[in-house]
């Protein structure tokens, strides 16, 4: 069957789901990990190879700043795993964009990106990994699914720079310039955050004081289900994660399906729904620290 056969409509989680049941067929691992959050990632261990992996399905093109933080998940995840040949990979469908192929491929050593157009049956692909379960998942793909892969080589030559003018700077190239927010010494974090896995981080150390506990990461929209002590009962929360509140509305997120905003800078007066701009947060709990 190839992916284009309407008669039976895949997503990525039933692909990956047959791939699992192969994997074990072969004596791979590949549990669920609490660790990697803020959405369901997976491990595969294979020959002294781990790869780290997280799936994307969006109705429409996966937004940039999804990839963003993905890799800065799946980095961290490699970086702790100095005894293994550990690899990352970042599964989109559909098709996403250019901005999200200039974050993968300044760390395509380690990461690779997957495209998955399923209604057409055809990809992409960016891997330099040279890991033996990322090549054997897309030979796995083309096989199984007739999956037509190209490569993703435009404006990237391996080997090569390439001079771009981003419209926003990636996490990746804020850290090669050795820029950093505005000094807070709060609670470990030095500098303010720079971007929504900064604020995810800096509300990690905010949540007791907020009367917040986190319970779930789902797989899409919002960020993180939680729940908010309200006299001696907890009450479920939807929390979305942004750098500043109107990012929001700029990603097109449903209000209604969220309850609370958690942002650095809080700039979208009419917000229907409640925020917590972190800034203010720590500015109170600074003062009587």
């Amino acid at each position: 069957m190839v992916l284009g056969d309407r008669s039976k409509k895949l997503n990525l989680r039933d692909i990956f789901e047959h791939f699992k049941v192969l994997i074990g067929e072969q004596g791979w691992r590949s549990p669920k990990e609490e660790w990697l959050i803020p959405r369901e990632e997976w491990v595969i261990e294979r020959a002294g190879e781990l790869v780290f992996y997280s799936l994307r399905e969006y109705s429409n093109t996966v937004p940039t700043h999804v990839v963003e933080r993905d890799l800065d998940i799946l980095m961290s995840q490699i970086r702790r795993k100095k005894d293994a040949k550990a690899y990352g990979m970042i599964v989109l469908s559909p098709c996403t964009t250019t901005p999200a192929e200039n974050l993968i491929a300044n760390n395509s050593d380690k990461i690779a990106l997957i495209e998955l157009d399923l209604a057409s049956g055809s990809g992409r692909k960016l891997d330099r990994t040279g890991s033996k379960v990322i090549h054997f998942f897309v030979k796995w793909l083309s096989e199984t699914y007739g999956v037509k892969f190209e490569e993703i080589t435009w404006p990237f030559k391996y080997g090569e720079v390439v001079a771009q003018i981003p419209s926003q700077p990636t996490a990746r190239e804020v850290e090669e310039a050795d820029v950093v927010g505005e000094p807070i010494n709060f609670r470990g974090m030095v500098y303010a955050p720079l971007n929504e896995a900064g604020v995810i981080l800096l509300f990690a150390r905010v949540m007791e004081d907020l009367g917040i506990i986190y319970e779930s990461s789902p797989p899409r929209f919002p960020d993180m289900i939680g729940r908010r002590k309200v006299g001696n009962r907890w009450q479920r929360v939807r929390i979305e994660f942004e750098y500043r509140s109107s990012n929001f509305k700029e990603h097109g997120h449903d209000p209604s399906k969220c309850d609370i905003i958690v942002c650095w800078e809080h700039d979208w007066p009419d917000c229907p729904i409640e925020v917590i701009e972190l800034r203010d947060v720590i500015r109170k709990l600074s003062f009587t620290e």
